[in-house]
């Protein structure tokens, strides 16, 4: 016998309830995921938009500062417009969606503020996706673009901050190569402006030496001192002698390699253009003749008992002073006073009325004579022995002077007369110059097309208020000869600029050179040195450096405040937000 069991209907349906439970949980446990997901996604691509929008900006940035260094004189170019009183703006397109816009305010040359915003497409989120019907929000979104805003402040810093600079190679051939400092602003490290020779108590220790390059033994430091840092680029190395030494002064006399703390690779030095100049006055070739008349005055102090006649313009110092003597003067001056000259006396006599001072004193004395004792009397006083007489005298000092003409008759092909005003030179134009001698006086910029030689007498003369910036066009610039004569001891009045095109460049001579070379694209040769350790006195800018033979090199550190020798660099900077920002 079969039993047949058949379901009950209720039992499938609740069956079938659970299955569609199920089926509601999956389906909302899947759409919740998936819009998880898609938020995460969204937020995902918004951070990445919003770290994009900085890259944008910095971007802005970049522009400006490189529109403020190589444009400085005239802002309104390239695209850039006046937006305002000492405003200048541009905007750009970098991508379809990327823009941004930049502002540069020079109302402080020294400290111009820069201002950039930047704007990209934002992601969007919802809008007509397939999970509205599973309860996602189909109108959430987010603002069309993001963006970020910064203001930035860029000051000049000076460009001759190092003894010398080069892109490659530094090589210090020879012995008795040395580079040290001293500033010639500061009567502590300086013989009144001069180089403080001979007096290590005024010397510094900032005779820097650094190579942009990032190779090994890109400064070959061979056995010279070298009292101060010496860096190189990333990952770059020196190389240095048995004798050779970096650091202070105080460590290299018992010590020798480097100091800690003296050597860094984080080199990073911007290196510029300098373009020779166009226009100017063309210079006319002499002979010259200049008679040179110097007074020296020179002063003696004097000291008379007689009142000098007529009285010096500088005045008379009276002095009162007291003089003793033994015999009266006649006439007897006013003030006279007479001192009473004594000596300790005992006599067996009492001394006579006048003949003594104070009061007479008496002792006894008793002896044997054979019939009895007898006494003696013996007076003890202060007796007169003479007279002396003090009285009031007057002496007179005063400055005495004189003076001595020393007249000098000096020939010279070229004299350039400068301008007073010590920011505006008067400006000159050589298309080159193939020697001769030159007097600079007073304040001169001076332009030569192509290449600057001087060799035998040849010689470049700075009167004692002359100051001269050179630019030398060309191939190459060779200061030999007797050189450049400075003689204010002042580096920063004699700076010479290469252009791009000089390749070669070369210093020699016995004789002191005070001043500054930039030459970016230049091979420089420093060759030999004098006798009195004071062959190059200011600092360098070049391609690659060679020290031949003895040679001391003494960076001024006051030309670190040289003014407006430098780029411009950021100083401060701060994201603000974007409605500060401006359009």
């Amino acid at each position: 016998m079969k039993t047949n069991l058949c379901p009950k209907s209720s039992a499938q349906g609740n069956t079938l309830l659970v299955a569609l439970m199920l089926c509601m949980i999956l389906t909302i446990s899947i759409a919740g995921y998936l819009k998880n997901a898609t938020t995460q996604n969204f937020h995902s691509a918004r951070s990445q938009a919003w770290n994009m929008s900085m890259t944008v900006t910095e971007a802005a940035v970049e522009e400006a500062m490189e529109h403020l260094n190589s444009n400085t004189e005239n802002l309104g170019q390239q695209g850039w417009i006046q937006s305002g009183v000492n405003k200048y703006s541009i905007k750009r397109n970098l991508t379809p969606t990327a823009t941004y816009s930049v502002t540069i305010d020079m109302t402080s040359p020294n400290k111009p503020r820069i201002t950039a915003k930047s704007a990209d497409a934002a992601p969007v989120l919802g809008a007509g996706t397939s999970f509205a019907a599973a309860g996602l929000d189909a109108n959430t979104s987010s603002a069309s673009t993001v963006g970020r805003a910064v203001e930035v402040t860029a000051w000049r810093s000076g460009m001759f901050l190092k003894a010398m600079v080069a892109k490659h190679q530094i090589d210090m051939n020879g012995n008795g190569v040395v580079t040290d400092s001293f500033d010639s602003s500061d009567p502590n490290h300086s013989n009144n402006g001069f180089y403080p020779a001979g007096d290590t108590s005024k010397l510094l220790d900032n005779g820097d030496v650094a190579s942009n390059d990032s190779v090994a033994n890109i400064v070959n430091i061979g056995n010279a001192n070298i009292y101060g840092h010496v860096a190189v680029g990333p990952g770059g190395s020196v190389s240095i002698g048995p004798n050779g030494g970096v650091g202070t002064h105080s460590w290299q006399s018992g010590n020798g390699g480097i100091q800690d703390g003296y050597f860094s690779d984080d080199m990073n030095f911007t290196f510029g253009s300098y373009p020779v100049p166009s226009g100017g006055s063309s210079v006319t070739k002499g002979p010259f003749t200049i008679t040179n008349m110097d007074v020296t005055i020179s002063s003696n102090t004097v000291t008379s008992s007689i009142y000098p006649s007529p009285k010096p313009a500088g005045g008379v110092q009276t002095n009162l002073t007291y003089l003793t003597v033994t015999t009266k003067p006649n006439p007897l001056p006013a003030g006279t006073i007479t001192n009473t000259l004594t000596t300790y006396t005992t006599n067996s006599d009492y001394p006579v009325s006048g003949t003594y001072i104070g009061t007479v004193s008496s002792y006894q004395v008793s002896k044997g004579n054979g019939n009895g004792n007898k006494t003696d009397t013996f007076w003890t006083y202060n007796a007169i022995t003479g007279y002396s007489y003090t009285y009031p005298g007057y002496t007179y000092t005063y400055a005495s002077y004189s003076s001595s003409t020393n007249i000098s008759v000096n020939k010279y092909d070229y004299v350039l007369d400068g301008s007073l005003d010590p920011d505006k030179p008067s400006q000159f134009y050589m298309s080159s110059f193939n020697g001769g001698t030159v007097l600079i006086r007073k304040n001169v910029q001076l332009a030569i097309g192509g290449n600057f030689s001087m060799s035998g007498k040849d010689s470049l003369t700075l009167a004692s208020d002359g100051k001269l910036t050179m630019y030398v066009g060309g191939t190459s610039c060779d200061l030999g000869g007797n050189g450049v004569i400075n003689p204010s001891g002042y580096a920063r009045n004699f700076i010479c600029y290469c252009a791009d095109t000089v390749t070669s460049m070369s210093f020699s001579g016995n004789g002191m050179f005070c001043g500054i070379l930039v030459a970016p694209n230049a091979n420089l040769k420093l060759n030999g040195g004098g006798k009195d350790n004071n062959d190059f006195v200011g600092s360098v800018i070049a391609n690659t450096i060679t020290l031949n033979g003895h040679f001391s090199f003494h960076y001024d550190e006051s030309l670190k405040n040289l003014k407006n020798s430098g780029r411009y660099i950021i100083r401060e900077w701060h994201e603000i937000p974007l409605e500060l920002a401006g359009d």
